[in-house]
């Protein structure tokens, strides 16, 4: 139906459907549900890219009626509301061409069109996608005017765009690294430097979130701390102490990006090295965006059961977002990347992802979403590592026992899945088990009895006890229990040192090794340095 815009009769149902193709339009852009709606529908998103498709040549002629080019725009716009608000629209209309389709819709003669197409691609493309903007700069350009004469309207507008929608498309756009480069040659950073200035809250911190994705390439990096963009810097400073919301957080991470070279500078060093603080505790960080929370929560009860110290922020840092940050990220033994499409495009998740890289803390990359493979930063940064699928193709328990394996053995440095016995010349008494502990504390006397009578006697270790004590901790001898295979790897070794048969001993969390002097074959036990993993128990180390 109205498929033919050059020689059709505008009849009464063709203005009906131009009005329901409208409402969709005005309702999408705000309402999340609507698009799902659209995305979940039988055959609409075929039936727009037909349309599309049949009316490309024709309006590139000039020869589709006005009424038909509004619908276009319309139909155009409708994709960019569902992405801007449902990241789950994405593959979908990627699987239909859309892409390819909306690429070929960048030469239209329309600017109307050519801005509606500018803004569904932002939403839409991927990083091995950019090459069409790269080739066709003078479409940034367009578009960076459009949003400077926007910036200049009483009405805050241009062709019906506001400044706050241009401005999130311009961060959109700057998601992408291969991007960046383009709009800083063409001006993008005055722009956006003049916006964090505006009276108008919501385009203030579109402008400051926009600013902060620029922030990670090395060449505006320069300009902006020691270049001819340092006043954005003084106003990020300032902003810190905004009380918009949203806009105190998108200063400060800006100025978390550049932390690193402002750290650098004589003008900026005391005022950033107070703003971060180094924090540190032990654990394994989730770095995850908020869609796959409830997933995630699982893998955190899952881990905290199998003895692990787990960080995962569940409030979304609010007010304190980068203190804890810090604390999550410069406190982690291992950080968990939870690979999704939302996340790549997140400035906070590639801040936390970029963050642990620089400090060479251990990744694990978790994949969320079936139908996306990590491409540009996020691909450069996971890329030969092994993934763990969590995106529903396997039965939950898959990915979370391959992973619960490997952190064991990242956590514990390679020790074996059981302890050895220390060879002993003093007694060939009976060896002590070592039991959980909630066997010492609650189960039968003569597991108490024997923790207790058995001490100084050859020690064994029994099947179950796991590099990470699985869901519970050891006791030895009847002590308080251990959190930790290391430090029972120290006091077996220390009670042979203790028998006279070993030599001394380092301090618990050094490296240490105690061998048999016995006639028989050598049999060498060795303490593995245990201060950068997940379990802190310097302070109740046993020096009795």
């Amino acid at each position: 139906m109205f498929l033919n815009g050059e020689d059709e009769d505008l009849s009464d149902m063709f203005y009906i459907w131009k009005s329901c193709v409208g409402i969709l339009v005005n309702t999408s852009g705000f309402a999340e549900g609507v698009g799902q709606q659209i995305c979940a529908s039988h055959g609409f998103l075929e039936w727009m890219e037909k349309t599309l498709t049949i009316w490309y040549t024709p309006h590139l002629k000039k020869r589709l009626k006005k009424e038909y080019l509004n619908v276009m725009e319309d139909l155009i716009s409708i994709i960019h509301n569902c992405c801007m608000l449902n990241v789950s629209a994405i593959p979908p209309i990627r699987a239909l061409g859309f892409v390819t389709l909306l690429e070929r819709y960048l030469d239209t003669p329309f600017d109307l069109i050519r801005i509606a197409t500018i803004a569904a691609l932002a939403d839409i493309l991927e990083e091995k996608e950019c090459s069409v903007l790269k080739s066709n700069e003078s479409i940034i350009r367009i578009f960076i005017n459009v949003l400077r004469e926007a910036t200049k309207a009483p009405e805050r507008d241009c062709f019906g765009w506001e400044v706050v929608e241009l401005a999130r498309t311009l961060g959109q756009l700057a998601k992408i690294d291969a991007n960046k480069t383009l709009l800083f040659r063409n001006g993008a950073l005055g722009i956006l430097s003049g916006l964090s200035s505006s009276t108008y809250p919501e385009e203030q911190k579109e402008a400051v979130n926009t600013i902060g994705h620029l922030a990670f390439d090395d060449e505006i990096q320069e300009s902006l701390v020691s270049g001819d963009n340092q006043l954005i810097v003084d106003k990020m400073i300032e902003l810190n102490q905004s009380p918009v919301p949203g806009v105190r957080e998108a200063a400060l991470s800006v100025l978390w990006t550049l932390s690193g070279r402002l750290k650098k500078s004589d003008k900026y060093h005391n005022t950033v090295s107070q703003m971060f603080k180094k924090k540190s505790k032990g654990h394994i960080m989730i770095s995850y965006s908020s869609e796959h929370r409830q997933t995630l929560l699982k893998v955190k009860s899952e881990m905290e059961s199998s003895g692990f110290s787990v960080w995962m922020d569940v409030d979304e840092m609010r007010e304190d977002i980068y203190d804890r940050m810090a604390e999550g990220v410069m406190g982690a033994a291992v950080v968990l990347i939870c690979i999704s499409r939302r996340y790549k495009q997140s400035k906070y998740c590639r801040q936390e992802a970029r963050f642990a890289d620089q400090l060479n803390k251990q990744l694990a990359p978790l994949k969320m979403e079936s139908d996306y493979e990590p491409d540009g930063w996020l691909d450069l940064m996971t890329a030969g590592m092994t993934y763990y699928d969590f995106s529903g193709k396997y039965r939950f328990e898959v990915p979370l026992e391959k992973l619960l394996k490997e952190l064991h053995k990242r956590v514990y440095k390679g020790t074996s899945s059981h302890i050895r016995a220390i060879p002993c010349t003093e007694t060939e008494e009976e060896p002590i088990e070592v039991v959980p502990h909630d066997l010492v504390s609650s189960g039968p006397n003569s597991y108490q009895r024997k923790g207790k009578q058995m001490l100084g006697k050859k020690v064994s270790v029994n099947e179950d006890c796991q590099p990470a004590l699985e869901r519970s901790v050891c006791c030895l001898y009847g002590k308080p229990a251990y959190t930790d295979i290391n430090k029972l790897r120290y006091d077996l070794a220390r009670q042979k040192f203790d028998r006279g048969s070993g030599p001394p001993l380092s301090g618990y969390g050094e490296s240490a090794s105690v061998t048999s002097d016995t006639d028989d074959e050598d049999e060498t036990v060795q303490v593995n340095s245990f201060a950068d993993t997940i379990y802190d128990n310097d302070d109740d180390v046993d020096n009795d």
